[in-house]
């Protein structure tokens, strides 16, 4: 039916017709079998691209703009090989997928009334297509996609401690400036680091446009949710629970226990509740309480 608007993707190179893959992300063949599917496209596109740029990257317009460019990059290669010619909907995917895995304990509704933790999402869409439509290619393209990217921006540097792989250009910076002073939280150019707390926080030492010398919190895990926990969650809490000598009732040096929760348990009130099973695991507190 579409044919008309498919090339072989070696002809698209052969004539240097290098506008084809910004083409085939902004276009999409809408009809009456495909014209909900893409409304809810679109949905998807605005709402959680709306959530990671107030989110993680509020106050980094660069940064989230490099994101969507390198994600439509490793698309336009992913999908070029795979015979896909349409991006938008691996393009909404990868953009869900991050969102869902730096929320992924966070309470999602679906149709029907379905609830569900947030890092389901991207799969629960890859089924619910594959049924409905006989498809689910698109969406797990746009999961590996997706991961590509969170792996390299987030999971890599937060398990090993490493700096991101991915450093937003500095052309970027200077037509979209941070909105905080413009430390980059992945362009800078890294000095030296330091471990933060036990919930896997780090203190970086970095250098601003200035050329000064700043410290930046890079964020650490909920001890309960494993959700990151960004510089701007003030709801946050830090739990230290010490032992304490009974003869001097001083603190016994290395003997403390650090937590770690997160802004949206305690708007939930589950905030206690995660404290008291966090403690009854470690030992702390008898699980008979």
């Amino acid at each position: 039916m579409f044919q008309q608007y498919l090339t072989e993707s070696s002809i698209d190179f052969i004539y240097f017709q290098f506008w084809r893959p910004f083409t085939a992300l902004i276009f999409y063949p809408v009809s009456p079998q495909t014209g909900f599917h893409w409304l809810l496209m679109l949905y998807f596109l605005y709402n959680y691209s709306k959530n990671l740029e107030s989110g993680v990257f509020a106050g980094r317009p660069a940064d989230y703009l490099y994101m969507l460019i390198f994600n439509w990059l490793i698309c336009s290669g992913i999908c070029m090989a795979a015979g896909v010619y349409f991006l938008l909907e691996p393009m909404v995917l990868s953009v869900l997928y991050v969102w869902c895995q730096l929320n992924k304990d966070t309470i999602v509704s679906f149709w029907f009334g379905t609830q569900f933790k947030a890092m389901y999402l991207p799969w629960i869409l890859c089924g619910f297509n594959a049924v409905l439509r006989g498809g689910g290619m698109n969406e797990l393209l746009g999961i590996l996609v997706g991961h590509t990217y969170y792996f390299l921006a987030f999971d890599y540097p937060l398990q090993h401690g490493g700096s991101s792989f991915l450093r937003t250009p500095q052309f970027l910076y200077n037509y979209l400036p941070n909105e905080e002073g413009g430390v980059h939280g992945f362009g800078a150019e890294r000095i030296n680091q330091r471990r933060g707390d036990a919930g896997g926080g780090r203190h970086v030492i970095m250098q601003n446009d200035a050329g000064e010398t700043v410290e930046l919190y890079v964020p650490r895990k909920c001890s309960s949710s494993n959700r990151l926990i960004g510089p701007k969650d003030h709801s946050s809490i830090q739990l230290d629970i010490v032992e304490v000598d009974p003869i001097t009732g001083r603190m016994v040096a290395g003997k403390a226990t650090r937590y770690a929760i997160c802004g949206a348990l305690r708007r939930q009130g589950e905030s206690d509740d995660a404290l008291l099973r966090l403690a009854q695991r470690d030992g702390i507190i008898p699980k008979n309480l």
